[in-house]
């Protein structure tokens, strides 16, 4: 969730408590919280680099970890796919055993997300590994270009996609949803993008939309995104 909505859920309910969980159906569901009273006083830290962007720490009796292309676990801090292990965790995929052994290995769910676990135990995600866009030889986490976008005021939601381009193998390319009465060129974009991530990470096109395409749960479909505009 981009902080900004973090950050006016807060505002909006003051006296109320909630918290940041992260999980996924095969995981029954949740993997982590980040507990209410930690959660909002990270909130008013003012610190958005912090743990704040976080999804907490692992649930009890859930063991976590982050692993290379090859399946080796990588040091604190470091990137790779989250697998997770406990007795939440789904036995398979009904009546799909392929599926299912390269969902699972050796009672490890690997869950499809890009994530780091720092030295603190907080686990932070960055991507799903499918949606990982890599242009010009660089990883670019959509998530993270995303969030530099909802700083603008201009803008409601937006969506990070990988197009293909004949000189870097994919480019990025924004979808974005403006809020009512607002407008925006894509020259301002890229101006406001540029004191926030580095140079590579700054999709030069856009398409400026009604709504994006969303899921039952609301998650946006990228899948039908990169059909759309690849």
């Amino acid at each position: 969730m981009a902080f900004e909505w973090i950050e006016k859920v807060a505002k909006g309910f003051p006296n109320v408590d909630f918290l940041n969980c992260y999980g996924l159906t095969e995981a029954a569901p949740d993997l982590t919280i980040f507990e209410a009273q930690e959660f909002r006083t990270a909130i008013e830290s003012g610190e958005r680099k912090g743990i704040v962007t976080s999804v907490g720490k692992p649930n009890s009796l859930v063991d976590l970890r982050v692993v290379d292309s090859d399946g080796a676990v990588v040091p604190p801090g470091g990137i790779g796919e989250l697998w997770a292990r406990g007795p939440n965790i789904m036995k398979g995929y009904l009546n799909l055993p392929e599926e299912t052994a390269s969902a699972i290995s050796d009672g490890w769910l690997h869950t499809g997300d890009m994530a780091r676990i720092d030295a603190g135990g907080y686990v932070f995600l960055l991507d799903r590994l499918k949606d990982l866009i890599i242009s010009g030889g660089e990883n670019v986490y959509s998530s993270e270009v995303e969030a530099a976008l909802h700083r603008h005021p201009s803008v409601l939601e937006a969506a990070i996609i990988g197009v293909p381009d004949e000189r870097l193998g994919e480019a990025l390319f924004g979808v974005v949803v403006l809020h009512p009465k607002c407008e925006v060129t894509a020259e301002e974009l890229i101006a406001h993008c540029r004191d926030l991530i580095g140079g590579y990470k700054i999709p030069r096109r856009y398409a400026f939309v009604e709504a994006l395409p969303k899921s039952a749960l609301g998650k946006v479909l990228k899948a039908e995104l990169r059909d759309q505009y690849s």
